[in-house]
């Protein structure tokens, strides 16, 4: 496997990225979404950017990767993503916190 390869390589596979509608943004593009903006569609729909997606990814598995699992806590209030935060808590070890989010439930013990 030759350097620009194994550089162009994503931690999963862009078939997957895709069936999974990874690659599907919004219709409303802010400044700081621009540079992960991959092109806009004529009706307005943003595309995202798979590499920067795998990027940042791993940028976030390292960073969470130093923490012991019982130190990380991830918050999700949107329905759309409450099954996946619990599946991502069940399979890490992490702590879901799924709905709404109490005020003071890090300062307040």
């Amino acid at each position: 496997m030759s350097i620009k390869e194994k550089s162009e390589e994503l931690l999963i596979p862009k078939e997957v990225y895709l069936s999974h509608g990874v690659r599907i943004g919004a219709y409303v593009k802010t400044k700081v979404m621009e540079k992960f903006i991959y092109k806009v569609r004529s009706d307005g729909l943003c595309i995202l950017d798979l590499k920067k997606t795998d990027e940042r990814i791993r940028i976030a598995a390292k960073m969470i990767a130093r923490y012991e699992p019982s130190k990380v806590v991830v918050v999700c209030a949107r329905p759309y993503g409450i099954k996946s935060v619990q599946m991502f808590c069940k399979f890490t070890g992490t702590i879901p916190i799924t709905g709404r989010f109490l005020p003071g439930t890090f300062t307040n013990p």
